[in-house]
Formats: structure tokens, C-alpha cells, sequence
């Protein structure tokens, strides 16, 4: 064989690699979209009761629902311990999802949700810095 042939036949199998690697990761990223976030559940607040505006949230009036991950909306409240004390800006209607945008702050507390989008640990909870006085 001639050298000539040797370097085809080279290039013919780092691109064949090279395409059957490009292959494999496509194929991981598909199925990383469509594995864990589709079976992995999460948890919101919704309205017990219906809810005035004005009214200061307790234990009573939320309830808890467990959707899938990708259900979940991005501002909803994941915790009854983030919601309870705190007041609705807005009315809620019995079974509606309770949203962080709807409710005032508590005394030291930022206005977004500790969850952030998809829910992540009570531990989160965020507080106001310093250097938004």
C-alpha cells in the first residue's frame, strides 16, 4: 500500500469516528432533556380556600400538590413555610397555584421565591443584603 492510500484511509476513519462521536452526544443530550426533568416531580402551593386580597396567608388556607418537574411554574411558592405570614397583594380562587409574585414580603425578606425556578431546598431562602439598603 502506498502512502497515499494510507492517509485516505486514515481520514476516512477519523471521520467516521469523528461522526460516530458527534452521534453519541447528541444522543446524550436528547435524552438528558427528556429523562429526569419529565420523571422528577415537584412540589407547589396552591389555595386551600379562597383566598381575599389583603388577607395574611396561614396553615389552613394552602395545601400542597405535587406536579410533574416540568409543570412546575417558574414563580410558584414550593414551601408553605415561604407563604404563610406573608400577605396576598392579589385575591386567590380555591385550587389556584400561589405565586410569589402575589405576595408581600415578610419584614427582611427578598421578593422572589426561594425556589427560584424548579424548586430547590426550604435552606435557600433568601435574605436582603447589605448593599441594597
Amino acid at each position: 500500500m502506498n502512502i497515499s492510500a494510507r492517509v485516505t484511509w486514515s481520514l476516512f476513519l477519523i471521520v467516521v469516528i469523528g461522526i460516530v462521536a458527534l452521534l453519541v452526544v447528541f444522543q446524550n443530550i436528547s435524552q438528558n432533556k427528556a429523562g429526569p426533568t419529565s420523571v422528577a416531580g415537584g412540589t407547589i402551593i396552591y389555595a386551600a380556600c379562597d383566598i381575599p386580597k389583603g388577607s395574611q396567608l396561614n396553615e389552613d388556607a394552602l395545601a400542597e400538590r405535587h406536579l410533574a418537574r416540568s409543570d412546575v411554574p417558574q414563580d410558584a411558592v414550593c414551601f408553605k413555610s415561604y407563604a404563610i405570614g406573608k400577605k396576598a397583594t392579589y385575591g386567590f380562587a380555591k385550587g389556584e397555584t400561589i405565586s410569589v409574585n402575589r405576595l408581600t414580603p415578610k419584614p427582611g425578606e427578598c421578593d422572589y421565591s426561594p425556589c427560584g425556578s424548579k424548586c430547590l431546598t426550604d435552606e435557600n431562602t433568601a435574605k436582603k443584603s447589605d448593599n441594597k439598603k
